[in-house]
């Protein structure tokens, strides 16, 4: 009675090992067909992404993006000077955007109660040569009459929202609001 009571263990251990042998292979073919099918989306979304058309930068939090640049309107106001560390601060500099009109665009999408904000911009090494802080020169979209020093003391540009065209010399000691210019 011995030997049938432990062979009647021993079958129920085997059919209980084989069991979970048979649940374990059946985990594993579940587990490689969910990895299969992870593996088709992550190839999917891989060409989509290469599919996509080259939509410039892509900025980080807290800037924004502006055509193929990334900018940040600040909500506080500082002096021109200050502005420019404060955006160095940020990874960036003051703007130099290439287009003035997509910038001011969104200067009023973003805070339409701002009336004029510092840009990277000065004539501070040379009177009355206008260079972006990236060295281009400032050709045009100057308003009427601008730059016009008044008082010998406008060295920092500004843009103006409610002229047309819109930049401004101006006095760099002022405290304005300011727009940062991603450099990454």
């Amino acid at each position: 009675m011995r030997m049938l009571t432990r062979l009647v263990i021993l079958t129920l251990i085997a059919a209980s090992i084989s069991g979970q042998h048979l649940q374990g292979r059946s985990q594993k073919t579940e587990l490689l067909v969910a990895v299969g099918i992870l593996e088709e989306q992550v190839q999917d979304i891989k060409q989509k992404v290469v599919a996509l058309p080259n939509s410039g930068a892509l900025c980080p939090y807290p800037y924004k993006q502006v055509l193929d640049e990334c900018f940040f309107l600040s909500k506080i106001s500082l002096n021109w000077n200050q502005a420019r560390q404060y955006c160095q601060g940020m990874q960036g500099d003051l703007a130099t955007p290439r287009n003035v009109y997509a910038l001011k665009s969104f200067i009023i999408d973003t805070a339409s109660e701002v009336t004029e904000a510092w840009l990277g911009a000065t004539n501070q090494s040379s009177e009355g040569t206008w260079n972006w802080l990236d060295g281009r020169p400032i050709a045009s979209d100057f308003a009427g009459g601008q730059p016009d020093d008044a008082g010998g003391n406008e060295d920092c540009l500004d843009i103006r929202l409610k002229w047309h065209p819109t930049l401004n010399d101006y006095q760099c000691g002022v405290a304005q609001r300011f727009v940062c210019q991603y450099n990454g």
